[in-house]
């Protein structure tokens, strides 16, 4: 039976103690001093396991609270941070980089680029973070310095080749070496003259380089229009220089990063300069593919030329069938021709001059029912051909051609309107393959009987003016340069019409009127 007493019994005291070689240990103190120094240190490590990990979760705190500053915009803020955190890290490569390119977001080159050096002398040799030779070549960059800055690049990409931040880098470079070479820093004497022009080659070459690291399709298509449009403009220097078999080559280097109907035309009139009319019949039958409205006067002429060049050289078959073709060309398209041949038309002045030399005045009666048929102008002149003074109206054009090369076939036709009723129409040649047009030419249309007076006692007089350049004008070919309305009624012997200019487009300015004339369009 279980009791107190049996608890408390001597003999169970004894079970209880210590055993007897720890309760010798504990007394001697010797031992009780080499325990108070284990359990001190114990103590001490654990209070500076507990500084450890709080120091290392305030740097993070930090660096976290640079970081954002950064992604906000606030660099100053970010640099203040990251200036606290080398203050008490001074060892720490990470610190110095990170306040290097605050400092390089600030502009602030000089401390950047102090910063990034003490960063690469902190930097363990083993490590594969790039960082802070990326961060220096940015900083080159900054200051136009190329060279150094993809010595820098280089030097990474012989230890990592798979490096995004690398790539994106060395696009970076080549795409702002280009831009800055693209600037205009080399000069050639031209003349008593200096002129800034860009080194062409240099700056192909970089942005092809630019090329090679390209990740973003976006940035990637940026780049290949300007590598395409620096290839254009050279293209175009070396041909104003007449070195042609060159601005060929570039020309054609160009359309293997961006091809089209424009750059397959360039190319062919280089060819067509350098009298390569194979090759270049060979370019526009491309282009005139895509675009046969545009090209097909233009590849029917050169068809025709090459043919003429075969039969003179007795290849009669050869030439029959480019001549086929130039005619199959030519009624392919229907297009306005003006935006390949850059002519423009001015209507310097209409003039209505009366026969007899006396003023042009208004009817002061109403023709009768009986004489005047409403519907039928004719019958204004037959039946008031007594009472109305019989007028010529005279225009003059200035035509202008404003392409280097001359041009052999234009037409120029005038019509003359009353209202809706076409009176006359007269088609002046203005350029042919005997008498090209090179320059300027001026010429004064009328029509070949005069205009009686009483056609336009409540409508103007309609002047319209339009341009072709086939061989044989047709109804397709005719594009309007030109539209004046002109006020007869009372009006003096000479009413000058006060015009615009017409360009390559047809569109025409506003012109102010005389006081005797209304010119509208």
């Amino acid at each position: 039976m279980w009791s107190f007493d049996r608890l408390f019994s001597p003999r169970r005291r004894r079970r209880n103690r210590a055993p007897l070689w720890l309760r010798t240990l504990l007394a001697d103190q010797r031992a009780q001093f080499a325990f108070t120094i284990v359990g001190a240190i114990i103590f001490t490590g654990f209070i500076f396991a507990g500084l450890l990990v709080l120091r290392y979760t305030d740097q993070e705190d930090i660096i976290a609270r640079g970081n954002r500053y950064m992604a906000e915009g606030k660099v100053a803020w970010a640099a203040q941070t990251f200036q606290t955190l080398v203050n008490q890290n001074k060892d720490d490569y990470r610190a110095h980089l990170l306040l290097g390119k605050a400092f390089l977001a600030m502009g602030d080159r000089k401390k950047a680029e102090s910063e990034f050096r003490t960063a690469l002398s902190l930097k363990p040799n083993s490590s594969q973070d790039f960082d802070a030779e990326i961060a220096t070549s940015k900083l080159y960059i900054a200051q136009d310095n190329f060279p150094d800055a993809e010595a820098v690049l280089l030097n990474i990409n012989k230890r990592s080749k798979n490096s995004q931040a690398l790539a994106n880098c060395l696009f970076d470079l080549y795409e702002q070496w280009g831009d800055h070479i693209m600037g205009g820093d080399h000069s050639i004497a031209a003349g008593d003259d200096t002129e800034a022009i860009p080194n062409y080659d240099d700056a192909i070459e970089k942005y092809e380089k630019s090329l090679r690291y390209a990740t973003n399709f976006p940035a990637e298509t940026a780049v290949k229009n300007k590598l395409v449009e620096a290839m254009t403009t050279y293209a175009n220097l070396l041909a104003s220089t007449n070195r042609l078999e060159n601005a060929i080559a570039v020309m054609t280097q160009s359309m293997r990063y961006h091809y089209s109907a424009d750059s397959e035309i360039s190319l062919a009139t280089l060819y067509e300069k350098s009298n390569q009319l194979d090759e270049a019949i060979r370019c526009y039958r491309k282009a005139f593919e895509a675009n046969p409205n545009l090209l097909s006067v233009k590849l029917s002429h050169l068809l025709m030329k090459r043919g003429k060049e075969l039969l003179a050289a007795n290849k009669k078959d050869a030439a029959q069938q480019l001549f086929d073709e130039a005619e199959r060309v030519a009624q392919a398209g229907s297009g306005s021709d003006g935006v390949l041949y850059p002519v423009s038309l001015v209507v310097e002045s209409i003039i209505a001059v009366d026969k007899s030399s006396k003023k042009v005045k208004a009817p002061t009666e109403t023709p009768s029912d009986e004489t005047l048929n409403p519907d039928d102008p004719a019958s204004a002149v037959n039946s008031s051909a007594s009472r109305f003074i019989s007028f010529t109206p005279q225009v003059r054009i200035r035509v202008q051609n404003k392409n280097a090369e001359p041009l052999n076939s234009l037409f120029v036709k005038t019509q003359f309107y009353a209202g809706s009723e076409l009176l006359d129409e007269v088609i002046t040649p203005i350029a042919s393959s005997d008498k090209p047009l090179t320059t300027v030419k001026k010429i004064k249309v009328k029509p070949e009987q005069g205009f009686n007076t009483s056609l336009f006692t409540k409508i103007p007089l309609k002047v319209k003016v339009f341009l072709c350049y086939t061989n044989e004008p047709d109804a397709k070919r005719w594009s309007v340069k030109a539209v004046h309305d002109i006020n007869i009624l009372n009006s003096s012997p000479k009413l000058e019409a006060d015009t615009s200019s017409i360009g390559v487009d047809g569109n025409l300015s506003p012109s102010k009127s005389s006081p005797e004339t209304t010119a509208s369009h």
